[in-house]
């Protein structure tokens, strides 16, 4: 469904794609996921070229508040790098100080559609519920803690 749905997306742009398949185990599956994802881009990316991630403000807090559950030192505690070099290329996310409700909104006025991952409302993964349970009242509390 996502590949089918992103090749749409490619050939009706004329943007090239190349889409892999992984495999992994069920224990801890969005960090070897996103392990694999790093992997392959490292192996396909030219010298020339810069990996845009759509990595936004909701993701930053979240990251945030996952280094803090676990006893990051400062360096975790940073949160998500704008920039960050990897092997021979960059890595930039150029909405990372971009709420999700913003980026959304914006999507919805171009006419953009998009898929959801179902499992990012599962709360069984840490991120899910500090997303769908601990944030929100953070900010009931504090309106601005993720621009902070």
């Amino acid at each position: 469904m996502w590949s089918k749905h992103c090749k749409e997306i490619c050939d009706t742009n004329n943007v090239p794609i190349i889409i892999k398949k992984i495999k992994i185990t069920k224990k801890n599956i969005e960090n070897q996921a996103r392990k694999k994802r790093y992997q392959i881009f490292k192996k396909i990316l030219l010298p020339s070229e810069v990996l845009l991630t759509g990595h936004n403000l909701d993701d930053q807090c979240e990251t945030l508040l996952l280094s803090i559950k676990r006893g990051s030192g400062l360096k975790g505690l940073s949160g998500i790098a704008h920039k960050k070099k990897i092997v021979k290329n960059y890595l930039l996310r150029p909405l990372i100080k971009y709420s999700k409700k913003k980026i959304k909104k914006w999507a919805i006025r171009k006419k953009l559609k998009w898929i959801e991952d179902p499992s990012n409302y599962n709360i069984e993964y840490d991120r899910n519920f500090l997303r769908h349970k601990i944030i929100p009242k953070i900010h009931h509390r504090w309106k601005y803690f993720k621009k902070n």
